[in-house]
């Protein structure tokens, strides 16, 4: 599955991950931030919240572009619709990040 990042943006489309848990992040090599963060909801047009890491903190995940970027199952197993929200406003053109599903 892919999901883009559009130029000048930091967010990404809405991930359907309703019947698979989201595993890995591809990154593309022309990306503009180095960290990860992620918005869930229980629908794809309801409001979405930053995904915690259990102490209080946004869950995050750091990278170099052009990275495959593994993902905690016990933070990404539960989460229906998902966004991905880089740590950088992406220049130069849209990004598109390639997203490794496992099925649950």
């Amino acid at each position: 599955m892919q999901t883009i990042i559009p130029v000048n943006t930091k967010a990404s489309g809405v991930i359907d991950t309703s019947l698979s848990t989201a595993a890995l992040l591809y990154t593309p090599t022309t990306m503009t931030g180095t960290a990860f963060t992620f918005l869930a909801s229980q629908s794809a047009t309801g409001t979405f919240g930053r995904v915690g890491d259990g102490a209080g903190n946004a869950y995050s995940v750091t990278y170099t572009a052009g990275d495959v970027v593994p993902l905690d199952p016990a933070i990404m197993a539960t989460i229906p619709f998902l966004i991905v929200v880089s740590g950088s406003t992406e220049t130069g053109s849209d990004k598109i990040i390639g997203v490794g599903l496992i099925p649950r």
